[in-house]
């Protein structure tokens, strides 16, 4: 895939780039510490596998449902949600 994929720290997309469903697009990404998935248009439900890692997850204004993944659980730098 792509090399460098495990040194992301950050990922930020925000103001409807996004479209779709998130489902495990993100497990694969070890060392990031914030997601800002802020104002786009994802639906569903949050992403069932976290980066465990994450300190900072922000996917608000998106149509996505309150169910909280169970990868949150195992996330013990999360500060904010």
């Amino acid at each position: 895939m792509f090399p460098y994929v495990s040194a992301i720290t950050t990922l930020q997309i925000d103001i409807e780039v996004l479209n779709g469903i998130m489902k495990y697009l993100l497990n694969s990404l070890m060392s990031l510490k914030t997601l800002n998935f802020t104002s786009n248009i994802i639906y569903d439900s949050t992403p069932y596998q976290l980066p465990p890692n994450l300190m900072r997850i922000n996917l608000a204004y998106n149509k996505i449902n309150v169910n909280l993944p169970y990868s949150i659980s195992h996330m013990a730098d999360l500060s904010y949600f």
